[in-house]
């Protein structure tokens, strides 16, 4: 049977879809990520941890936040997702001292990090933190390792925030793939399977079993539009949320099967003038007691 894709593949396709990142993913699905932190009561001084920080736009509005001498340290596993992130922080004058203004003298820039690395195995070497936060990336990493490194870097009193993909989500994308993978069984290089949640009870049992209490844990989803069916294809493709299924496949029946995704698509939608990718997710905020 196939190999199972894992870090390797990952990082191979977020370092490739870095430039295009914020143009297909994040314009839709950083509007939870801004919620999250905006839920997240900070007084500016706590010690972060981010995990899987991509191109950095939750990075910099927890290091908005963190404007009391607070700390964050994000890990990424795409040197290319960092390279980006580098650039939003600077660019927003997140990344070191000088950036208070004269009416904010007496607040301090956060010490922001920026690292590349395996965001779990950072996260093991962590302790007392205030605050763990990670969105768009459990599932990539298994739960159930993760909340339990996140209960033992994380000072009592601490907080868990998190935004993660539910399980066969986006629905109708990744139903049309499995469709033309099983016509073409021959195709698949690599087997895709990562651990994201069916729901809200799921995450609670997670959590629970780790030590941790759910106080926020609600459902939603981001919703992208567009004119094609071969734009939606671009948007999977670009967005990471196809990446690594689309690299599973053998490269010399990609364009045929790409094809075959985009006539499909068409074909479940006869006549309409708009296709839609939904992403449903679950967001949390737990507590460690």
């Amino acid at each position: 049977s196939p190999a199972q894709a894992g870090l390797a593949e990952l990082r191979e396709a977020y370092d490739r879809v870095h430039g295009d990142y914020d143009d297909f993913w994040v314009v839709q699905a950083g509007k939870p990520v801004a919620d999250l932190v905006a839920r997240l009561k900070l007084r500016g001084s706590e010690r972060v941890f981010e995990a899987g920080c991509g191109s950095g736009f939750g990075s910099a509005l927890l290091a908005q936040r963190l404007d009391n001498g607070g700390s964050l340290l994000a890990v990424d596993l795409s040197e290319g997702m960092i390279s980006q992130a580098r650039r939003r922080l600077a660019q927003r004058n997140l990344m070191g001292p000088g950036q208070a203004g004269a009416s904010q003298a007496a607040r301090r820039p956060a010490n922001v990090t920026l690292q590349h690395g395996d965001a779990l195995d950072a996260l093991r070497r962590q302790h007392d933190l205030d605050v763990v936060f990670t969105s768009w990336v459990l599932g990539y990493i298994p739960l159930g390792p993760f909340f339990a490194a996140a209960e033992a870097a994380l000072a009592r009193g601490g907080s868990l925030a998190f935004i993660v993909h539910r399980d066969n989500s986006p629905r109708e994308p990744l139903d049309i793939f499995a469709k033309l993978v099983a016509r073409n069984p021959g195709a698949l290089r690599k087997r895709v399977a990562f651990d994201f949640p069916a729901g809200a009870a799921e995450i609670r049992d997670a959590l629970g079993q780790a030590g941790l209490q759910a106080q926020s844990l609600w459902e939603g989803s981001v919703v992208f539009t567009y004119d094609s069916p071969q734009e939606v294809l671009e948007h999977l493709l670009k967005s990471g949320a196809g990446t690594v299924f689309h690299d599973a496949l053998d490269p010399l029946m990609r364009p045929e099967l790409e094809q075959a995704f985009i006539e499909e698509l068409a074909a479940r939608h006869p006549g309409v003038a708009m296709f839609t990718v939904i992403h449903d997710f679950a967001a949390c905020i737990a507590r460690k007691p």
